[in-house]
């Protein structure tokens, strides 16, 4: 009799699929994911209500606050939930659980951040729906330049859950969160860290300075700033560019993690 064996280990993308479900619909019923999306909503309210009392330009007030709202709301739900997937499911025993099935360890940590980039890309839609009706409302327009700046806010939330999730293999789900926040807040600005180095009177200073903003992710290039406030265009080769950057990093930094979580000890 030939088939299946009923013991088969079942795909790799059908395992990453079903913990990206799971890990999904988790972080859902969680009531902070509800409050990072009323902040946001809030912030974009009161950029709104703002421009209504301005004189000049209300829709550039409109576009400054939900852009910022947006970006801050992807980055908190991506730092907060990817800095307690693991070390939840580690002091809940369900990653014993999970673990006694044939699956990887890598393959659970893929599946966990599949669920936690589906959790970032659904508000990451649902917030630029909710902004882009507000800004149309205040008389703004949307542009080309704006729509590249959202997708380069949802590529800083991946990076930044990734960078949670990676520091939290080894570490407290608490501290993740601060030491992520410190790399996401070094990686806006990196320039400063090579102005820094550029002006130092000593060169070994200089190239340590210079070495020490390269280990770091570079968020500033997906800083629009201007463009977005004058509607300038953005070539579409930076574009690109940025786009392969933010998926590399994301990639590198998940294998990482999928290292280090392979070789700990649960």
């Amino acid at each position: 009799m030939s088939g299946r064996p009923i013991h088969a280990r079942p795909a790799a993308s059908g395992v990453v699929r079903a913990i990206g479900r799971v890990t999904f619909a988790e972080i859902v019923r969680d009531k902070v994911l509800y409050n990072a999306i009323l902040c946001a909503v809030l912030l974009i309210g009161a950029g709104f209500l703002a421009s209504r009392l301005a004189f000049a330009r209300p829709e550039r007030i409109v576009l400054d606050f939900g852009l910022s709202a947006c970006t801050l709301s992807l980055l908190m739900i991506s730092l907060v939930f990817g800095a307690n997937l693991i070390p939840r499911e580690l002091e809940r025993r369900t990653a014993l659980l999970a673990l006694s099935k044939p699956i990887t360890r890598f393959e659970f940590l893929l599946g966990k951040f599949a669920g936690l980039s589906a959790v970032i890309g659904a508000n990451a839609v649902i917030l630029s729906a909710t902004y882009l009706i507000t800004l149309l409302l205040s008389g703004g327009s949307v542009t080309g330049v704006l729509v590249v700046a959202l997708v380069f806010a949802l590529l800083q939330g991946l990076m930044a859950g990734a960078v949670a999730i990676f520091f939290s293999t080894f570490s407290t789900a608490s501290l993740s969160v601060v030491v992520s926040l410190g790399v996401y807040l070094i990686g806006i600005n990196v320039s400063q860290l090579h102005f820094v180095a550029s002006r130092m009177r000593s060169p070994v200073i200089g190239r340590m300075i210079d070495a020490f903003a390269l280990v770091f992710p570079n968020f500033e290039i997906f800083g629009l700033g201007t463009k977005v406030t004058y509607g300038l265009p953005v070539p579409p080769a930076y574009c690109a560019a940025a786009v392969a950057y933010g998926l590399v990093f994301v990639a590198i930094v998940i294998a990482g993690a999928g290292f280090i979580l392979g070789r700990k000890e649960i």
